[in-house]
């Protein structure tokens, strides 16, 4: 099966929710531009919508992967995993490799003691950050391994067992909005990936806004990292989108209202594109009922789904003031 590369094309208007984990979304076949197929997707209370950019970029470029023996390719910072588990695998580790990279970069070289992973799911980013992290360095993975997520971390923690890395995790089952069983002004960086999609009201986010600036230290950092609110212009394909989509403009009104500042954002342009098997598996992952995939069956094995890039906003608490 060939590959087509994604192309992302910027829809600045609202969109509506899709829910817990649901990933990018817009368009009916009522108001899609002309020339661009879109459907509309609907259960278990969410509304999803393919938007297919018109073209193909493969047949147009040259650029059919089907038949490359590599386990993922790297085409203009988008690792692509075709059809094979281990393909999926094989681009996924190199992608969480590069973005603990961006992480580090962000959280910077002070001295780091704890450091709280907030909704830290299977441990895509936990594994990698701490290899690059200082061997003193200690951390805190929270996560309430509900829903679409339960079991992820007992992965985790087995994960961790088999890797000899246990001595350095704690590994806590809690909902962000509610971490008593993390000290007050206890950890240095609070850090998260793909976690504010899943607190889609304001007094939600809030409240796990409010709990992150309890257990910083004064001086501490926060780095969050989530999907593009806009995706940008790029080859060609099938494009997946989310809401809600907290841009960095929203971001930053609530946690200067939590009382973070020093803010700063930077953006994460690897990305990754699903090949037909991998996508339906993702797409479960996400909620996807077998009826939906079944719906859309034809159009996942044409084009696969590609991954949003990744916006990062880094703020800090403030230093306790000398009297």
């Amino acid at each position: 099966m060939d590959l087509v590369v994604s192309h992302w094309v910027a829809d600045p208007r609202p969109s509506i929710m899709t829910g817990l984990h649901s990933r990018w979304t817009r368009y009916s076949t009522l108001n899609a531009p002309q020339g661009r197929r879109c459907n509309r997707l609907k259960g278990n209370g969410r509304r999803w919508t393919f938007r297919n950019a018109p073209g193909n970029a493969a047949g147009r470029h040259g650029h059919g992967l089907g038949e490359s023996n590599q386990p993922f390719l790297y085409f203009r910072k988008r690792l692509v995993a075709p059809n094979r588990p281990r393909d999926l695998a094989a681009a996924r580790h190199r992608y969480y490799d590069r973005l603990a990279e961006h992480f580090v970069r962000e959280i910077g070289s002070g001295r780091i003691r704890t450091i709280l992973e907030a909704g830290c799911g299977r441990g895509q980013l936990t594994i990698p950050l701490l290899g690059k992290l200082p061997t003193s360095a200690r951390m805190i993975a929270v996560d309430s391994s509900k829903g679409p997520y339960a079991g992820w971390l007992n992965e985790l923690g087995a994960t961790l067992h088999g890797r000899r890395l246990g001595h350095r995790v704690r590994v806590v089952d809690s909902d962000v909005r509610h971490l008593e069983a993390v000290d007050t002004e206890s950890v240095d960086v609070v850090v998260s990936n793909e976690l504010i999609c899943d607190l889609p009201r304001k007094p939600q986010l809030q409240k796990a806004l409010g709990e992150f600036y309890r257990v910083l230290r004064p001086g501490g950092i926060m780095v969050h990292g989530e999907w593009s609110s806009c995706p940008t212009a790029g080859p060609q394909g099938l494009l997946i989108r989310h809401w809600p989509s907290w841009t960095p403009d929203h971001l930053f009104v609530l946690m200067r209202d939590a009382g973070f500042h020093s803010f700063r954002v930077t953006y994460f342009d690897t990305t990754m594109h699903l090949g037909y098997e991998n996508a339906v598996g993702e797409l479960r992952t996400w909620g996807w009922t077998e009826r939906l995939l079944k719906r859309h069956d034809r159009l996942l094995k044409q084009q696969g789904i590609e991954l949003p890039f990744e916006h990062l906003i880094r703020c800090e608490k403030e230093k306790h003031r000398v009297e």
